[in-house]
């Protein structure tokens, strides 16, 4: 929809712009392209700068939209999957680690991460997400978040727990939410025993 406007709006200021150039030139002249003279042609190109000018900022505005469009979360697929989630029941932080994650011997703080940061990135409603949520089927990981999230989610990684994940993470790898946490707790692990 956004794509369709900013498309609309491109046509209709590229025909005001050439209408506008056409009506600044002087009748007298009688332009014809092959003919116009050096004087002429300084003229119209100090008139079309300022339309130049207009025209690009405008351009540059539409195309922002349409880029924020696409790297924007998916707001519809959010609450979707939201909706989808409400069904079940709430856990806190605390009651989420002891039910899926103490027995798999995955640290608190590490749950408590994933409980806190996997929501501020997804905006999807964690106290409700169960480990085996499909990161992509069921839950739209890649719809419901920011273009960049992957970036900020390995930095808060390494600001909390001091691993690096920027070289070994890639969602697209891991199927569930399970195999997140399991990930994660891999990678500290494996920093903690060298």
């Amino acid at each position: 929809m956004v794509a369709e406007l900013a498309f609309r709006l491109n046509n209709f200021l590229y025909g005001l712009s050439v209408s506008v150039f056409k009506n600044c030139t002087p009748k007298s002249w009688n332009l014809k392209w092959d003919e116009i003279s050096l004087r002429q042609w300084e003229y119209l190109s100090k008139v079309q700068q300022p339309i130049r000018r207009m025209w690009r900022r405008l351009r540059n505005i539409f195309d922002s939209f349409r880029t924020y469009a696409d790297l924007s979360p998916d707001i519809r697929t959010r609450r979707r999957v939201n909706q989808f989630l409400r069904s079940r029941p709430a856990l806190s932080a605390k009651e989420w680690f002891e039910q899926f994650w103490e027995s798999k011997a995955i640290s608190k703080q590490l749950a408590e991460f994933v409980y806190v940061y996997f929501q501020k990135y997804t905006g999807l409603e964690l106290a409700r997400i169960r480990p085996t949520d499909r990161l992509s089927e069921d839950l739209h990981i890649p719809a419901v978040c920011w273009f960049d999230w992957q970036l900020s989610f390995c930095n808060d990684f390494e600001q909390l727990f001091g691993v690096d994940l920027s070289n070994r993470f890639d969602p697209q790898t891991l199927s569930t939410i399970e195999d997140l946490v399991m990930f994660l707790n891999h990678q500290l692990l494996s920093v903690n025993h060298s």
